[in-house]
């Protein structure tokens, strides 16, 4: 996807996650501007989350993400 993404995550650690997200956008940003002579940053916002109770909802986030990028009308998904 050219401008988000989305990341299925387990926490196994009291908030795990948020490190995780901010040093994977903290990371991403310095390799990003390094690279194409820039400053400032990338991500507007912070991330979403949502705590996946059911293996059932799990599955369908599954199909959603793969699926993705032919719901957005970019490319056609893997089947």
């Amino acid at each position: 996807m050219p401008n988000h993404y989305h990341l299925i995550l387990k926490q196994l650690i009291d908030n795990g996650i948020s490190m995780f997200m901010h040093k994977l956008a903290d990371s991403y940003s310095h390799y990003f501007n390094k690279k194409y002579e820039r400053s400032g940053s990338l991500f507007e916002g912070t991330y979403k989350s949502i705590y996946i109770k059911k293996d059932s909802y799990l599955f369908w986030l599954s199909g959603y993400i793969n699926g993705n990028s032919e719901i957005h009308k970019i490319a056609k998904a893997e089947h």
